[in-house]
Order: C-alpha cells, then sequence, then structure tokens
C-alpha cells in the first residue's frame, strides 16, 4: 500500500467538492440550498419520493443518524446529505442536485444496498458521493438521461464486476472514482477513450495489461495502483498531454518507463514503487518543467540517472 504525497492528498480532496469553471464559479450544483426560491414543486416531490423509498428498501444501518430526518414532514431540501439546485436548463425551480454519503456507513439488507434510483433515477442529480458504506449493486446499463451527471465517487464499498463504463454514458461526466472495491477482469480500451478530470480505479482486482488507447487518453489524475496489472508501459502512454498526476504504484508492470518524449508539460507526480519495472528513467520525464515527483522505489530500475534525472535526485524529488 503507497502513501501518496500531499500533493495528491490536495488532489483528491479537492475532488471530492463540486467542481469550479476556470473562472472560478462553482459549475451546475453548488451544494448550496437557494432560500429565495420555493421548496415546493413537482420536480422536489418527485425527488422526495425516490429519496424515502430508496431508503425505506435500502437502508438498515444508519450508525451517525445521517438521514434521520428522511421523512414526510421535512422537506427534501432540507434532508441530511442532501443538496439542492435550481434547474440550470429549467425555469428556475429547485431539485436535488447532490447527495454527499461519503463516510455514512451505511448498511443495507441481506441483498445488498443499491444505488439505484440514486443514480438515475434523480434526473437532475450532479454529484454522488459515497465513499466508504455498503454499497453493492445498483449500476445501471445507461445514464445517458442525466444531463448534469459530473461527479461519481462509490469509492471503498463493495462492488464487484467488470469496469464500469457505464458511467461513461453520463455526457457531464468529469470525475470517476471506483477504488478500494473488488472490481475485476480486463481493463477495457474505452476506459481511456473519454475526457476527465480524474479516474481513479486503484485497490481493486483488475488484470491485464494498459491498453494501448492510453496514449489518446485526456484525463488529468489517473490511479491504476494495486492492481494485479501485467505487462510493459505502453509506448505511447507519454504521448498523453493533459496527464498532471500518474500513479502505478503496486502493479506488477515490468519493462522500461517509456522514452518519450513526454507530452504532459503539466505532469506534476510519477508514482510507480513497488512495481518489477526495470531500464533507466528517461531524461525527457525528468526535463519535465512541473515535475515535483518521481517515486521509483522497490523496483528494479537502473541506479544510473542522466544530467536531469541526476538533478532531480540532489534536490531529493526523484526516489529510487
Amino acid at each position: 500500500m503507497f502513501t501518496p504525497s500531499l500533493s495528491f492528498l490536495a488532489c483528491s480532496l479537492l475532488l471530492s467538492s463540486p467542481f469550479t469553471n476556470a473562472d472560478g464559479k462553482v459549475k451546475k450544483g453548488d451544494g448550496k440550498k437557494k432560500a429565495d426560491v420555493p421548496k415546493h414543486n413537482e420536480y422536489l416531490e418527485r425527488d422526495k419520493k425516490i429519496l424515502l423509498d430508496w431508503k425505506a428498501k435500502n437502508v438498515v444501518d444508519d450508525p451517525f443518524g445521517w438521514l434521520a430526518n428522511w421523512s414526510e414532514h421535512v422537506d427534501v431540501c432540507d434532508f441530511g446529505r442532501i443538496s439542492c439546485d435550481p434547474i440550470p436548463d429549467g425555469d428556475g425551480h429547485l431539485a436535488v442536485s447532490g447527495i454527499d454519503f461519503n463516510g455514512a456507513l451505511l448498511g443495507g439488507p441481506p441483498g445488498g444496498m443499491s444505488i439505484d434510483p440514486l443514480v438515475g433515477g434523480l434526473n437532475d442529480l450532479v454529484f454522488f458521493h459515497a465513499n466508504t458504506n455498503n454499497f453493492s449493486t445498483g449500476i445501471r446499463d445507461d445514464y445517458s438521461h442525466l444531463p448534469y451527471f459530473q461527479e461519481m465517487d462509490i469509492s471503498t464499498n463493495l462492488f464487484k464486476g467488470p469496469f464500469p463504463l457505464q458511467f461513461y454514458t453520463a455526457k457531464e461526466i468529469v470525475f470517476v472514482d471506483i477504488r478500494f472495491n473488488a472490481f475485476s477482469g480486463p481493463i477495457p480500451r474505452e476506459a481511456f477513450l473519454v475526457s476527465l478530470l480524474a479516474l481513479f480505479f486503484n485497490d481493486n482486482q483488475f488484470t491485464g495489461t494498459i491498453p494501448d488507447t492510453i496514449g489518446s487518453a485526456d484525463i488529468n489524475y489517473l490511479n491504476f495502483g494495486n492492481n494485479p496489472i501485467t505487462g510493459t508501459i505502453p509506448k505511447d502512454f507519454p504521448d498523453q498531454t493533459d496527464l498532471l498526476q500518474v500513479v502505478l504504484v503496486g502493479t506488477e508492470l515490468e519493462g522500461p518507463i517509456p522514452e518519450g518524449p513526454w507530452k504532459s508539460t503539466d505532469l506534476e507526480f510519477f508514482y510507480a514503487s513497488e512495481t518489477h519495472l526495470s531500464g533507466k528513467i528517461p531524461e525527457s520525464l525528468c526535463l519535465l518543467p512541473k515535475l515535483d515527483l518521481i517515486n521509483v522505489t522497490l523496483t528494479n530500475i537502473d541506479k544510473e540517472l542522466g544530467p536531469a534525472c541526476t538533478k532531480m535526485q540532489k534536490k531529493k524529488k526523484l526516489f529510487l
């Protein structure tokens, strides 16, 4: 198990909140309740029914009482862990825009606790944050009907099965976090044919090799760590132009780090310890202007370094 750097932790903390646009303005679903907008309309009644029906069928244990006030007598926008916002493309009426169950430790019935219809039934949902619970079922085949859905976090739950490409059918999706589950099987080629801010699928049971589509990925934060992935790092891995942080730690990868040239000029973090990687660290990687950390400890990487990599090591930014 790896210990992420402070910069990587900061990224994870940032991505657990609704995103902002480049101008700093909060995107759809800022999580704030709008006091000047009526809390009674057909959208809220629809969403309230969905939430109450889901709770009745799925929640057996709520150890912190976060859902204690979910009842017919409470406005849905006042439900614990629920956010409401005006519908962006509607007439300004409120609807449920976000669910934050992070760390709730919710427990379900013997058949498993489902994310459906929370994700899929709430048509105006922007984010679903549900790490550290006992969800195990309910991933739908298609989410293309959700026009605003951006963030899916089901990390540290009990999901099994293949890589859930279904989340990509949500046209506005930018953040997918499925780490610390029991997903398995090969990583599909389609996993990287998408534009995302972050894709975290570390600490599952994915096998096979990294697909050759990785070079076409438009992903800023990418974490493969602690999966029994084999083979080599594809030679076109350095072709990614938007990569900021990558974690390959704890995989079965072998062979060299591709020479490049590495095109992600904003890359900050390359973490590939506890692997079978070998050969020399490419100078083109060490020459990236914003690279702040290379960690290849507990690997077979050559200790002989070129000038740029030697400079990084002296600055304590490269660890062999």
